[in-house]
């Protein structure tokens, strides 16, 4: 790849931004979202606008966020059907590269006036780590009047678009002490001896977050779960449950990386999983006829061979995203938290727990706690090692920049 700037290579940098974002998976789209905008403005030093139609879940990730505000650097805009900015726009009213975040439909009379303006447009696709993702990345559409949509798939590796991952996110890891660890619990209302074992939950309603917490009050270990507000409401009162505020954006690493194991969901708390090298536990969004399935087995194969946690501890990771993933109703006689489609790993693995059997929540967890050191240390392996790699915002600009000729 050519790494000289974009006026050396004959290109003109794209400054103006417009990035589109419809909430549907709640907050993992305006936190993708937010975090993406955040850092084309801080780190790439690029003007971007944040069309948004869910504003009150924006708010919960930054407070101040409201319809024409700039907050971080970040115009703030309200994605109102009605508006005329979006209705009927004049050219020159068009950003540079226009995004259309997580596959959704740009507003029809700003697309029209696109067909004049023609900036670089960009369908910005959800993650995974499937094999077809690398031959669909990068893709052109041609539209009927000229306009060209290019396909971005974030990824895993250097044929996708990356991860999103702040420059000084891994310094900042580094730099949370034991002393940062114990003012920020204090900060959050945790009063806890600091050898508690903690746990973190962020699920979708369906998720089996009972069962999962009374698995973790059968161990000896003094497991405590913290839970923020809203989430997992049928947790309230669960002897290991802590309640916790639901922390900004900005907060949510400090959470991450205060805890020995966390799960998540959909794909801005995943990544930031991910990144928190710590073991973690990731609910995919769930689909019908069980399509996220695929993909949570796609990710265990994918992150298994990058990290090498070794045969037992990738087995227990895969028995526990199928435990977790489960389908809503349980097969007969398999009980309320176990999985008919276990999941997959390399064949090359000797696998030490019966994947080709149904594996209770609570074996499950059993066997990821065991494994916890061993992924301890894989995680840090991946992250470090995917570090060194150029993030989704990077790869997001070279891409564009490459195609303003």
């Amino acid at each position: 790849m050519d790494e000289r700037p974009a006026a050396a290579r004959g290109h003109r940098r794209p400054v103006r931004w417009d990035l589109f974002c419809r909430v549907v998976d709640n907050y993992g789209d305006a936190g993708f979202c937010w975090r993406l905008a955040r850092q084309l403005a801080h780190e790439h030093g690029l003007q971007v606008r944040l069309w948004i139609d869910d504003l009150t879940t924006l708010r919960a990730l930054q407070s101040g966020a409201s319809a024409g505000s700039s907050c971080d650097g970040v115009r703030i805009e309200a994605w109102i059907d009605d508006d005329p900015r979006l209705v009927a726009p004049a050219p020159d009213e068009i950003a540079d590269v226009v995004v259309g975040a997580l596959a959704c439909t740009l507003p029809d009379g700003y697309r029209a006036a696109m067909a004049v303006r023609r900036p670089v447009w960009i369908d910005l696709e959800y993650l995974s780590a499937e094999g077809w993702v690398p031959s669909h990345h990068g893709l052109p559409s041609p539209k009927p009047d000229g306009l060209v949509e290019y396909f971005f798939f974030p990824g895993f590796d250097a044929a996708t678009g990356g991860l999103l991952r702040e420059a000084d996110l891994l310094a900042r890891h580094d730099a949370f002490d034991a002393s940062a660890r114990a003012a920020f619990l204090a900060s959050i209302g945790v009063a806890l001896p600091a050898d508690t074992p903690l746990a973190s939950l962020f699920c979708y309603a369906d998720a089996p977050a009972v069962a999962l917490l009374d698995a973790f009050a059968a161990r000896d270990e003094g497991w405590r779960v913290l839970v923020p507000a809203g989430v997992a409401p049928a947790t309230a009162g669960h002897p290991v449950a802590l309640a916790v505020p639901f922390v900004p954006q900005a907060d949510y690493d400090r959470l991450l990386w205060s805890c020995s194991l966390n799960f998540v969901r959909g794909e801005e708390s995943f990544v930031r999983a991910l990144w928190s090298q710590r073991p973690m536990v990731w609910q995919a969004y769930r689909q019908a006829e069980d399509a996220h399935l695929p993909k949570v087995r796609a990710f265990v194969d994918r992150w298994c061979a990058s990290a090498l946690p070794g045969p037992a501890a990738a087995a227990a990771l895969a028995g526990i995203e199928a435990a977790w993933n489960a389908t809503a109703e349980a097969p007969p006689g398999a009980g309320p938290a176990s999985c008919a489609s276990p999941l997959s790993l390399p064949l090359s693995l000797p696998l030490s727990l019966p994947l080709s059997l149904p594996l209770s929540l609570p074996t499950a967890l059993d066997a990821l706690i065991e494994a916890l050191p061993a992924l301890r240390v894989a995680a840090t392996r991946w992250a470090r090692a995917q570090a060194a790699h150029p993030d989704l915002a990077a790869r997001l600009v070279r891409f564009a920049t490459d195609k303003l000729y």
